[in-house]
C-alpha cells in the first residue's frame, strides 16, 4: 500500500493518555461501531480504580503475582492514529490448561475460587475485568484499517520482551480469523480458544411490545405473569436519562446492590461481583468526563423501596448495560426482566441504533436480535517458558490450530523506544 508506513508502538498507558489522549479520542468518536470499552476514558477508569487489584482479592494465586500494568498499543500511518487498545501485563496463575476464560486478570482471581492454579503465566492481554463490567474486544481501528492494524500490532506483540502468552478476547469470524492470521504472520503458532460464551445485542431498538409479539407463547405468558403481578404489587418503573438525574439516582442503586445476591461470594463455580468498592468506583470515574452518560433505571414499591436497579452507559447513539441489580424481592413479578423493557422502550424512543446488553445470560435472548460468540485467540512466544506452556497446553487443551499464516502488512514496522517495554516488576 503505497503511503505514509506504519508505526506501532507500545506506551504506559498513563503517558499514552497525556501525549496522545486527544487523537485517541478522537479515533473513539469517529469510528463506526466503537465500544463504550475502547475509549480512553475507559482504559483510564480501569487503571486509576481496579487494575492494582490492592483492594479486592490476592494477586493470584497465594497471594503472588505481579502487579497488573497497564498500557496501551498505537499504530500510525504517518501521524494519523488508525489503531488502538489498551493493554495489560501481569503474571497469572493458571490452571493445567493453560488457557483463561474471562477471570484471567490477577485482580479478578478471587472471583473464581476453587480453580487449580499451578502455573505462573506471564500475559500481555487486552483488559477484560468482571468488576469493570468489561468482557469485549477493545481494538479500535477504521474498518479499511482494521487488517493493517492487526498485523502491525501483532508484530510488536510478538517481540514484546518478559511475557510468556499474549491473550486477545475478540469475536468468532472475521475479527478472530484477522489475528489469527496476523500473529501467525509475525512468527507465531496462534490458535482459537472457544469459550461459548453469547454476545447478546439488540442492534435494532424497537418498542418492547413489536419484539414480544414476535417471542413464543411461554415468553409472552411469562411477561403477562409479571405484569400483573407488578400491578398488583403497585410496582412503578422509572428510566433516568438526565445524566444529573441518573447520576443522582445511583446511591440507590447501592442500595438494591447491597441488598441483592450479588453482595454475597457465591457457591463454588458461580462468579458474583459485588457492587461495592471497585466496581462503583470504576463507575464513578468512567462518568466523571462528558464522553460517557449513564442511563439509571428503577423498579420501586409504592412507598419508595427501590426492588431492582439498572445502570447503562450511553455514548452517542449507543447504550451498552453496565449492571443489574434485585433484592429478590417480588419474584412473581419479575422486576429485573420489567426494569429491562422499560429501557427497551426508552431507547427505542430516544434514537438509541444499538443497545449492547453486555451480558451472556440465556434469558436475555428473547430480548435481542443479534448474537456472536467470545472466543479467545492465544499464542505462546517462543522462549523456553513459552514453548514449555505452548507443549502443555497443546496437550492437554485441544485448542484449534491456526490457518495458513499470512504475510506482514508492507510497510508495517514496530518501534523499537525503550517505551516499548514495560515488565512486570
Amino acid at each position: 500500500m503505497n503511503g505514509p508506513p506504519l508505526l506501532a508502538e507500545i506506551l504506559p498507558l498513563s503517558e499514552a493518555l497525556q501525549r496522545h489522549g486527544a487523537e485517541w479520542r478522537q479515533l473513539w468518536r469517529t469510528a463506526p461501531g466503537a465500544a463504550v470499552f475502547s475509549a480512553p476514558d475507559h482504559a483510564a477508569a480501569w487503571s486509576a480504580t481496579v487494575a492494582d487489584g490492592r483492594e479486592h482479592g490476592r494477586l493470584g494465586h497465594g497471594g503472588h503475582g505481579g502487579r497488573v500494568r497497564g498500557g496501551a498499543a498505537l499504530v500510525w500511518r504517518g501521524p494519523r492514529l488508525i489503531g488502538a487498545t489498551a493493554l495489560m501485563q501481569a503474571t497469572n496463575w493458571r490452571g493445567p490448561a493453560l488457557l483463561p476464560r474471562i477471570d484471567y486478570a490477577p485482580y479478578d482471581a478471587d472471583l473464581a475460587p476453587g480453580t487449580r492454579r499451578l502455573f505462573p503465566v506471564r500475559q500481555l492481554s487486552t483488559p477484560v475485568s468482571w468488576r469493570a463490567a468489561s468482557i469485549r474486544p477493545t481494538l479500535l481501528t477504521l474498518p479499511e484499517d482494521r487488517r493493517a492494524v492487526q498485523g502491525a500490532l501483532a508484530l510488536l506483540m510478538a517481540r514484546h520482551r518478559g511475557i510468556d502468552q499474549i491473550v486477545l478476547p475478540c469475536e468468532e469470524g472475521p475479527e478472530a480469523a484477522g489475528w489469527l492470521r496476523a500473529l501467525a504472520g509475525a512468527g507465531l503458532q496462534p490458535f482459537l480458544h472457544r469459550l461459548d460464551r453469547p454476545l447478546l445485542v439488540l442492534a435494532h431498538p424497537q418498542p418492547f411490545e413489536a419484539l414480544l409479539a414476535a417471542q413464543s407463547r411461554n415468553f409472552r405468558r411469562r411477561v403477562q405473569r409479571a405484569r400483573r403481578a407488578a400491578t398488583e404489587a403497585g410496582l412503578r418503573f422509572r428510566v433516568l436519562s438526565d445524566p444529573d438525574a441518573a447520576l443522582a439516582a445511583l446511591p440507590r442503586l447501592a442500595e438494591v446492590a447491597a441488598a441483592s445476591w450479588k453482595a454475597e461470594p457465591g457457591p463454588s463455580g458461580r462468579i458474583t461481583v459485588p457492587h461495592a468498592g471497585p466496581q462503583a468506583r470504576f463507575l464513578q470515574a468512567l462518568l466523571a468526563g462528558p464522553a460517557i452518560a449513564p442511563v439509571t433505571a428503577l423498579c420501586e414499591t409504592p412507598d419508595g423501596q427501590a426492588v431492582a436497579a439498572l445502570v447503562a452507559l450511553r455514548h452517542r447513539d449507543r447504550l451498552t448495560g453496565f449492571a443489574t441489580f434485585h433484592t429478590g424481592a417480588l419474584p412473581e413479578a419479575s422486576p429485573g426482566l420489567l426494569l429491562l423493557t422499560e429501557v427497551i422502550d426508552w431507547a427505542a424512543g430516544a434514537g438509541i441504533t444499538r443497545f449492547d446488553m453486555n451480558a451472556t445470560q440465556d434469558w436475555l435472548r428473547p430480548l435481542c436480535d443479534q448474537e456472536s460468540t467470545l472466543c479467545n485467540v492465544v499464542a505462546f512466544l517462543p522462549t523456553l517458558r513459552g514453548r514449555l506452556y505452548a507443549r502443555i497446553c497443546r496437550a492437554r487443551s485441544g485448542g484449534d490450530p491456526a490457518g495458513t499464516p499470512a504475510e506482514a502488512p508492507a510497510g508495517a514496522s514496530a518501534s523499537a523506544s525503550a517505551a516499548d517495554h514495560w515488565p512486570v516488576t
